[in-house]
């Protein structure tokens, strides 16, 4: 990927990631999970544009991948793909207006790119198969997918949730 197509992919995810439903809190997330939570706290505004939801998010997010590429630039692409799928992905739609995310469902720089290099693992750390079906299943998973990324503060915080006692309040 040259310079200018990475420009590109970078400057359409931006515009395209921020016409979807992530928040404030899912980027903070993903930014620790990655460890580029310092380069997003000095990018001007970029939390902030996400947690007001402001018309030049867009922009933020820009100028906060094109910092995290300067660092790391397969960090920068892992961290796309994952915001990506965090998202859901794009549709025939989506392609034909952004073009260049194209490049992530074929694999951004497959040489280079795996998510081996960022904690992946089947490994969880909770399996429990008797929950109650409202809220629980879905803050088993989370707390399993906190720990699968390596994030083991947001995984034990999570927890909590499970193992408070009867009648307790959080």
């Amino acid at each position: 990927m040259t310079v200018d197509s990475t420009q590109a992919l970078i400057a359409q995810f931006s515009d395209f990631v921020a016409s979807r439903s992530i928040s404030n809190s899912e980027w903070k997330i993903i930014t620790k999970e990655f460890g580029v939570y310092k380069i997003a706290t000095d990018t001007d505004r970029f939390f902030r544009s996400w947690y007001f939801d402001d018309d030049d998010k867009a922009l933020r997010t820009a100028n906060f991948l094109e910092s995290v590429y300067e660092e790391d630039s397969n960090l920068a692409m892992l961290l796309i793909d994952r915001v990506y799928d965090k998202v859901g992905g794009a549709d025939e739609e989506d392609l034909k207006q952004y073009p260049a995310l194209r490049t992530i469902d074929e694999g951004l720089n497959a040489e280079s790119l795996s998510h081996s290099t960022v904690l992946d693992s089947s490994d969880q750390f909770l399996n429990l198969t008797n929950v109650p079906e409202s809220f629980y299943p879905a803050l088993v998973e989370e707390i399993n997918s906190c720990y699968r990324s390596g994030a083991y503060n947001a995984t034990l915080g999570s927890s909590r949730f499970c193992f408070r006692s009867p009648g307790s309040t959080p």
